[in-house]
């Protein structure tokens, strides 16, 4: 009986822990003239993401897009910053976008669902005339 008791909480634990991973949810509204159609025009590693505006350049405003990262369990790593970048920048790839403006961020928090959640929000754009932007 004390085996029993004794091996309750590691199965418990292992569980949990194989409930590990990220969750991700991506959500696009398209401005209201924006053609969405375009191919992916440049890899997703080169689509700029910036808290700022891009002034330099003018562009086409596509799309917003929200991406909220949340982790499985309480062993997983925390969704980061850099997580939400990439994922907007994939997102953004396939609209078509060259860059992703006005980035905000939202805070790391656990809910009922999730062990950590990290959002953010943008607005996909594109450039106008085929130019690009020097904002890194």
């Amino acid at each position: 009986m004390n085996r029993l008791l004794l091996l309750c909480p590691l199965g418990l634990l292992l569980l949990v822990a194989s409930c590990g991973g990220m969750r991700s949810e991506v959500s696009v509204t398209p401005n209201g003239d924006a053609t969405l159609v375009n191919p992916m025009r440049r890899p997703p590693s080169e689509v700029v993401v910036t808290e700022g505006d891009i002034v330099t350049v003018p562009y086409q405003e596509l799309a917003e897009i929200r991406v909220t990262l949340s982790k499985n369990s309480m062993l997983g790593d925390d969704p980061t910053e850099l997580m939400l970048e990439r994922a907007l920048q994939a997102k953004a790839a396939e609209l078509g976008a060259d860059a992703v403006v006005r980035v905000r961020y939202g805070e790391i928090g656990v809910s009922m669902t999730s062990w950590g959640r990290i959002a953010a929000a943008g607005r996909a754009v594109r450039f106008v005339s085929g130019k690009s932007a020097d904002v890194r």
